[in-house]
């Protein structure tokens, strides 16, 4: 056999192992393709480290856009996409936001800015190891931000899927359009929520065919997606969809975390209806009022900070609504009425460091001792703390050096 012989069956042989594989290598950049109920999608291969790689798929919807007569109702199952493949190598857009959730995306997505309400997409990370048929544990992460910020790819799920986990994160509505609510059937909110469920429910059925373990789902979120994962531990309607999970920064059982009661509209229902032109004393009415509404007159609204929260507590967020969540969280921890092989509970380093640090520049400068600007904060978010009688009483005494009318002029007195 000659040279020429030889390269022809080698370039033959590596089209072969290419195309049993499902591999195709375009510019330098690997891309891989996999099938799963709803049609097939194609990601990207990335070496993350020590020569391992990571299939990356961004953007897979679980659930159709929430807009029109889907906004403010729970989510509805994406249609299947024939025989077309589906790219998944861009990251989604994050759901509507106000300015400074995006600056904070972007100190962890470099030169992100885009959202919209076409936002419920899932990304999947998955180790390309030796044995590439092996079924894995699975992390499904949500993401954290108060409720109203944030998205689920800030958090890359290459450095743990390495280690042999399929990752999961995942965008779910926020602010009001994820949790506005009347205490009515009408418009019970809770509609983030659902869309994680939805998303679990995604993962559960599909994930075998990303070489997950629908049986060895892990559930884990860090500050409002700590509280998120303990309100879905909690649901009666995520049972027999995951195994264990992990609170990272956020409890079920903070104040901020859930409404706990609420049977009218509260003022900031009245408020965002009201800025949308719909008023009615139907809460039925209103909904489909806002339904009919231009999609970027809302996502106008949101961005420029509607309803974000000046205290630690989101104006809006997970409430009891006798459906996902039938009772308080402090009532189902005592009955016991949940299925979960175990509970992780911890702190993520410096949580809430985003929120001193602002509070820093607005409530002193370089001058001012930094005791007396951290006394400042605790002051400013003295409702938030735990119930501890005189916790700043306390400390400002123990501190006497510190001026309190310096403390009392802050921004939170403004």
């Amino acid at each position: 056999m000659d040279l020429k012989e030889n390269i022809i069956q080698c370039f033959y042989t590596i089209f072969f192992i290419v195309l049993v594989n499902d591999i195709s290598i375009l510019n330098c950049q690997e891309y891989v393709v996999r099938k799963f109920k709803q049609g097939k999608v194609r990601g990207l291969i990335d070496i993350v480290h020590s020569g391992k790689k990571v299939e990356k798929y961004f953007g897979i919807p679980y659930a159709k856009p929430p807009i029109g007569n889907r906004r403010f109702e729970p989510p509805e199952p994406v249609d299947p996409w024939g025989d077309s493949i589906l790219n998944a190598s861009e990251l989604p857009p994050a759901c509507p936001q106000p300015e400074e959730g995006l600056k904070y995306i972007e100190n962890y997505v470099s030169r992100f800015s885009k959202s919209s309400e076409d936002c419920l997409y899932l990304n999947i990370y998955v180790p390309r190891n030796a044995v590439h048929h092996r079924i894995m544990p699975v992390l499904f992460f949500v993401h954290g931000g108060s409720y109203y910020t944030g998205m689920g790819a800030m958090f890359d799920g290459r450095a743990l899927a390495v280690e042999e986990i399929v990752v999961v994160t995942m965008n779910y509505r926020l602010g009001p359009l994820g949790f506005l609510e009347a205490g009515d059937s009408n418009f019970p909110g809770n509609y983030g929520m659902l869309d994680q469920i939805a998303a679990l429910k995604w993962v559960h059925e599909n994930i075998e065919f990303f070489n997950g373990d629908p049986k060895r789902i892990t559930l884990d979120g860090q500050s409002a997606g700590g509280c998120s994962v303990g309100l879905l531990m909690m649901s009666p309607l995520t049972q027999g969809m995951f195994r264990h999970v992990i609170m990272q920064s956020g409890s079920t059982l903070a104040h901020w975390a859930v409404t706990r009661t609420n049977k009218a509209p509260d003022i900031y229902f009245k408020a965002f209806t009201s800025e949308m032109g719909c008023l009615s004393n139907s809460t039925l009415q209103i909904k489909k009022c806002l339904q009919r509404v231009d999609g970027d007159r809302i996502q106008d609204l949101v961005y420029t900070g509607f309803g974000v929260s000046s205290s630690l507590s989101p104006h809006f967020r997970p409430v009891v609504d006798g459906y996902f969540l039938p009772n308080t969280p402090e009532n189902l921890i005592l009955s016991g009425d949940f299925d979960a092989k175990s509970v992780l509970i911890g702190s993520t380093r410096d949580e809430g460091l985003m929120a001193v640090k602002t509070l820093s520049t607005l409530c002193g400068n370089n001058s001012v001792p930094e005791t007396q600007r951290f006394l400042t904060i605790m002051h400013c978010f003295k409702g938030d703390l735990p119930s501890i009688p005189d916790i700043v009483e306390k400390e400002i005494l123990i501190n006497a050096s510190t001026a309190l009318t310096y403390v009392i002029d802050c921004i939170c007195t403004n």
